[in-house]
């Protein structure tokens, strides 16, 4: 826990957790998940500008969301492949058809 964070504060693990539930009670109730995408984009931008007055850090923290996202997903569908990872190049004398 950093200096901002009480006991009686949710971790972003829990956070996370919520809407998760939250969302799959949505799809549940025939929501579009593009429709719910937008929403949940909306709302996390529109929270971040009502309590910050730097709209450019609003952005930078909707974007490392975006991104956290697309990376714990990347790496999740590799677990599922079995991990293995394509080589840079082809190895020397190979030819690749």
């Amino acid at each position: 826990m950093d200096e901002n964070t009480t006991p009686e504060c949710l971790e972003m693990k829990d956070i996370l957790e919520r809407l998760r539930r939250q969302v799959k009670r949505l799809l549940a109730r025939s929501a579009a998940a593009p429709d719910l995408s937008f929403a949940l984009a909306y709302v996390a931008t529109e929270l971040g500008l009502v309590v910050s007055n730097d709209p450019a850090r609003v952005l930078a923290v909707v974007l490392k969301g975006v991104s956290q996202a697309s990376i714990d997903y990347a790496e999740a569908m590799d677990d599922k492949a079995g991990g293995e990872e394509l080589p840079e190049k082809a190895p020397d004398g190979v030819t690749i058809h």
